[in-house]
């Protein structure tokens, strides 16, 4: 039985369109950024971004209580996703300070057989070289046998997300086959379709290259 515990780490566009969407669908969601303005906002029910619908869903879900709002984690969920963003420094270094910060906060309560799914974008090879490499030095979990972690990018069009995170199939990429069904689990209730791709890297680079055609598109 799929569990309905989900913590969302940031509430950018991309975290806050799917924490919203989830919490709709009856999950228990918690969303989490370091912005203490932001916070207060959400849990106020006002959304700093334009997208139909997502204000009134937000709110319904507040009233509901299948979704909160918070700076720091303080209990264990059973599903983590991660939409932070690493964002290019002025030397054309990435930033993961973000990203650090998230994967501490994770470290304190992930525990057997919890799943992390990845929707940000990260350089190729980013989940396999860094952040497992992280979590189970951190941890002394092991990745593929006592956790489940995955990238899953998020593609969908501003203005059109809410409806699109059902339409749009969804990518799942996972460190073993695995931890890619179990996101596959995790996606297959909610999306009218999943495809699975062979492994980590094939789906950090579809999201790199689906960034790519946007900007050019755009």
């Amino acid at each position: 039985v799929l569990n309905k515990d989900v913590t969302i780490f940031g509430m950018g566009y991309v975290g806050l369109v799917l924490a919203v969407w989830l919490a709709n669908e009856n999950f228990n969601v918690v969303g989490v950024d370091i912005n203490t303005k932001l916070i207060k906002d959400l849990k106020n029910g006002r959304t700093r971004i334009f997208e139909p619908g997502l204000k009134n869903m937000l709110n319904t879900n507040l009233e509901y209580g299948n979704i909160k709002f918070t700076k720091k984690i303080n209990s264990e969920s059973n599903i983590y996703i991660i939409a932070v963003n690493c964002p290019i420094k002025k030397n054309k270094q990435i930033n993961y300070l973000f990203l650090k910060n998230v994967l501490k906060d994770i470290c304190k309560f992930l525990k057997k057989d919890d799943l992390i799914i990845l929707r940000s974008t990260l350089v190729v090879g980013t989940v396999r070289k860094f952040i497992i490499p992280y979590i189970e030095k951190n941890t002394q979990l092991k990745a593929g046998l006592d956790f489940n972690i995955s990238f899953s990018p998020e593609r969908s069009v501003e203005g059109n997300a809410l409806e699109e995170l059902r339409t749009i199939p969804q990518i799942v990429g996972g460190y073993t086959k695995e931890c890619t069904n179990k996101s596959t689990e995790f996606w297959s209730n909610l999306v009218n379709s999943v495809v699975q791709v062979e492994n980590l890297e094939t789906a950090e680079l579809i999201k790199l290259s689906n960034n790519t055609f946007r900007d050019l598109s755009f």
